[in-house]
């Protein structure tokens, strides 16, 4: 038995895993609810004999509080498709509001730490282009490995809360640094943080509004 977690949450991804011999398939971020739904059924399953491929179900979604349909579409505005981050929440509204929370909780410390790698990135491949030492060219992968860890993770977030064109623009930048293209980093840098702060400007005035509605409701 063997259930795949994976941020691979396109089209076509369940079956793929499933034709591949997984039991069940869970996009990440995994909610622990899910999970345990998930070990459940595979493990019942299992003890009649019966290997029948488990795949994500749907509870039905709890209120906020706020508007679900007004959050909703002014998340969307700014770039966030907010079934997507639903479905990553289990279709948990109140869950979703917890990842959205976090995700711009994070931004400014997640833009310093990208900048300051790419700062340092810069400053060595830059370095070594007047280097000819060639041994000199090993003491730019750490960089560039924390680069693409950076990005990895910046990518799964994203797409975690629902927001598809930032995080493929971290995944561009992710396969740029596995590249060593510091030419592509440079060119798409600027419009990933315009599309970030976008997307994180709209998330905490959607939470400010929220968190007036429920002082006002005395929650």
């Amino acid at each position: 038995m063997a259930i795949a977690l994976t941020a691979n949450a396109g089209r076509g991804a369940e079956q793929m895993y499933l034709s591949e011999g997984f039991t069940g398939y869970l996009t990440k971020p995994v909610a622990p609810e899910k999970l345990e739904r998930m070990l459940d059924h595979c493990f019942a399953v299992h003890e009649h004999g019966e290997m029948v491929a488990a795949v994500e179900t749907e509870p039905v979604q709890k209120e906020m509080g706020l508007d679900v349909a007004n959050w909703m579409g002014q998340l969307e505005q700014c770039g966030i498709q907010t079934q997507e981050g639903l479905r990553y929440a289990d279709m948990d509204a109140d869950f979703y509001r917890e990842l959205l929370v976090l995700f711009a909780g994070q931004e400014q410390v997640q833009q310093m730490k990208l900048a300051h790698i790419r700062d340092n990135l810069l400053k060595r491949t830059v370095f070594m282009e007047n280097d000819v030492l060639a041994g000199d060219l090993d003491e730019c992968s750490p960089l560039w490995d924390a680069w693409i860890a950076a990005c990895h993770g910046l990518k799964g977030e994203a797409l975690g809360i629902g927001a598809s064109k930032l995080g493929g623009y971290f995944y561009q930048l992710e396969l740029a640094g596995r590249g060593g293209d510091m030419e592509k980093i440079n060119t798409l840098y600027g419009d990933v943080c315009m599309v970030w702060e976008t997307v994180v400007e709209g998330i905490r005035e959607v939470l400010n509004k929220w968190s007036r509605e429920m002082k006002q409701a005395g929650q």
